[in-house]
């Protein structure tokens, strides 16, 4: 008799066990998803209007710019050669003293050179111009002309011009 009392002792206590051990885990799984769906509706909550903000930013900042790029389009082809790249310097000092957000913009010519007005730590307007010559297709000479920040675009600071050496 003795060896089944301590036979139904075990199974209670391994049954009690097995059913406290299936609770925890149970309760543990609950809270876990619980958790899980607090955290995800927390986020969604959170980031919901930072990403419609951060989408109506972006879609303003790309109109502006296919804005720009159109003028540019439009400017430069009635421009005579020796003026489009002050043609396209107008249109990038405008897009960037217009748009605090864009740090730079870079508008090239089909003969390969280019101009790309940039936004300076201290916030001052740099411009720098690379072009071409008849000799060669690759830039070979660059213009940069630096503005105080909110200087108008004819104020400049510094104007300096620099032959560029491509290394192939």
């Amino acid at each position: 008799m003795r060896g089944r009392k301590v036979k139904l002792r075990v199974t209670i206590a391994v049954g009690v066990l097995l059913i406290t051990t299936t609770l925890a885990a149970i309760l543990l799984l609950l809270s876990w998803y619980s958790s899980a769906r607090a955290v995800r509706t927390f986020t969604r909550d959170l980031l919901g209007p930072v990403a419609q903000h951060v989408t109506g930013q972006t879609r303003d900042l790309l109109d502006s710019a296919a804005t720009a790029a159109t003028v540019a389009v439009a400017v430069v082809g009635e421009a005579p050669p020796d003026r489009r790249h002050d043609v396209l310097d107008v249109v990038g000092f405008a897009l960037l003293s217009s748009e605090p957000a864009l740090s730079y913009i870079q508008l090239g010519l089909p003969d390969g050179s280019w101009t790309r007005v940039a936004r300076r730590e201290d916030g001052s307007l740099e411009s720098q111009q690379c072009r071409t010559t008849e000799e060669s297709p690759t830039p070979t000479r660059a213009m940069i002309t630096r503005r105080a920040p909110g200087a108008a675009r004819k104020d400049t600071l510094v104007r300096s011009r620099h032959d560029l050496h491509f290394q192939m």
